[in-house]
């Protein structure tokens, strides 16, 4: 490996009784027993490193002292780490001050070992997916499910100039790329089923009916085509897509990232990565009838087509949609008379006097709002934090649609009963 450097800096306090200076604090390490100062060298469990310690600067309040560690290899690197873990230990215990990494080669080591078994596991994602529209819905899958804007808007981009119809997976997030296969899908949405139901009469229920009702039940397109074949339920490698996805994060992002984040890592790609192998493979075994077909068509452009907006335009559409949603449901329930100027008086009202025994509340629909609202806290959010808002955001609109159908059915029947 190459070299290997830390380089903290302790931020102490200047009105503390002792440890002011780069020396005192030293005596403070060696006091602990554990570590042993040389001119040039300190000992920690059997091991030397090199070392440098001087102060930094100062301001009214703090002293500045930095302390660089070297003279690092693979041999001795658990025992580095849990050198400066115990730098900040005895920082923070002994009331000294704060420790911040300024410069931090083990985590880069970590990551480097770490990326190429994530690229991996990602690449192998998209294979499935591309693998699965090729051979079950056609090799024109991408110019027919994929609308023009978004292709068009792809070979412009200066980051795709090399685009081409089949490398469109390509251009999808990680945390996006599960979900085509194991996202839940509804065949029949509950709204047109409500519309369906409403004009038939008990003896009017046959095995056709039955089979609608069933269409409600979401499942995952893994679900329906490979788990029959491959022992690995949904929401088991979901939990594990998503435990990677954060590991990712924390590569990309260039965050602390260490040992154990490193062999979870390796025991997460452990685990997918024979699932994604045999899927691809029994993708060439699949039978899908036309109809399903046109499903999966329609359920790739609903999953992909928004790719050339990002989460945060995402999800402030998705906000938006859920508060006319819920502004439709107020007019349904309430007098046409009455102001609808504060948003917060009509998500308040319709919770209260609609939706009272949901599960959601009002002060639900207000956080989504105050979040897409505010764009400082918005960009504080990483993608996995906005693909859970969303989720809530969905669920809410979900229930709110539910009710709405309810509703409008119960005002159709009345007028049929009029004429």
């Amino acid at each position: 490996m190459d070299e290997c450097i830390i380089e903290m800096l302790l931020i102490v306090n200047k009105d503390t009784s002792f440890g002011r200076s780069p020396s005192a604090y030293k005596k403070i390490i060696e006091a602990s027993e554990e570590v042993i100062f040389s001119p040039k060298d300190l000992k920690f469990k059997e091991q030397s490193f090199k070392y440098n310690i001087s102060e930094y600067g100062s301001n009214k309040e703090t002293i500045f002292v930095k302390l660089t560690l070297s003279d690092v290899n693979e041999d001795n690197l658990i025992t580095f780490s849990k050198l400066t873990r115990l730098f900040k230990k005895i920082s923070s215990e002994s009331n000294l001050g704060s420790t911040q990494i300024i410069w931090d080669d083990i985590s880069k080591y970590y990551s480097i070992q770490a990326y190429p078994l994530i690229h991996e596991i990602e690449n192998l994602m998209r294979k499935l997916i591309t693998k699965f529209m090729i051979h079950n819905v056609g090799l024109s899958w991408t110019k027919d499910s994929v609308p023009k804007e978004f292709s068009e808007a792809l070979k412009k981009s200066e980051k795709n100039t090399e685009y081409n119809e089949h490398n469109l997976m390509y251009q999808v997030d990680f945390i996006e790329l599960s979900d085509f296969i194991f996202k839940s899908y509804r065949e029949l949405e509950i709204a047109d089923l409500i519309r369906k139901l409403t004009p038939l009469e008990f003896e009017d229920l046959n095995r056709d009916i039955f089979s609608d009702l069933k269409k409600i039940v979401p499942r995952t397109n893994w679900e329906k085509f490979f788990e029959s074949n491959i022992d690995a339920k949904s929401d088991t490698i979901i939990k594990n897509w998503s435990a990677l996805y954060r590991l990712r994060c924390k590569v990309a992002h260039n965050r602390d990232f260490t040992k154990q984040d490193l062999d979870e890592v390796i025991r997460l790609t452990n685990i997918l990565k024979p699932i994604l192998k045999k899927a691809i493979d029994k993708t060439e075994t699949l039978t899908i009838d036309p109809k399903e077909k046109e499903e999966l068509t329609s359920q790739f452009e609903n999953e992909f087509s928004n790719n050339t907006k990002t989460d945060e335009e995402l999800y402030k559409e998705g906000v938006l949609d859920l508060y006319l949603k819920i502004r439709h449901l107020y007019q349904l329930t309430h007098s046409k008379n009455e102001n609808l100027n504060s948003y917060y008086k009509v998500i308040q009202t319709t919770f209260q006097n609609v939706l009272f025994d949901e599960k959601f509340k009002a002060e639900d629909v207000l956080n989504l709002i105050d979040i897409s609202t505010n764009d400082d806290t918005l960009r504080k959010c990483d993608n996995f934090e906005i693909h859970d808002l969303m989720t809530i955001c969905h669920s809410i609109k979900e229930l709110v649609n539910f009710k709405i159908s309810s509703i409008e059915a119960g005002l159709d029947e009345a007028d049929r009963d009029e004429r």
